[in-house]
């Protein structure tokens, strides 16, 4: 995924970070497992990701799914990887540029 970053948006400086917080706004912390992000720095993540993957338990309704993929298209993440952990399986939501509703 780096490679692909680095070769479609011209960003050199992708780094992959793991378990980091991505604080979206005063009230909002978000904490994907894998987070794709060109330019980053630290421990946290401070620059919107391009691609977010995210373990989910067989416990979460749909809904919850889906309210998790918005929130990430609202903030502007390209690409969001649900990994459904029991299924072994992982579904893609790419964002066109604006949120998606669902």
């Amino acid at each position: 995924m780096e490679k692909q970053l680095r070769d479609q948006e011209g960003c050199k400086d992708c780094v992959t970070a793991v378990d980091a917080d991505y604080p979206v706004n005063e009230t909002t912390v978000l904490r994907p497992d894998l987070a794709i992000v060109c330019n980053g720095e630290g421990e946290k993540i401070t620059k919107i990701p391009k691609a977010v993957v995210k373990v989910v338990l067989p416990s979460p309704p749909k809904n919850g799914r889906k309210d998790k993929a918005k929130v990430y298209s609202v903030e502007g993440v390209k690409c969001y990887f649900p990994a459904h952990q029991k299924a072994e399986k992982i579904k893609d939501f790419v964002f066109k540029g604006k949120p998606t509703n669902f």
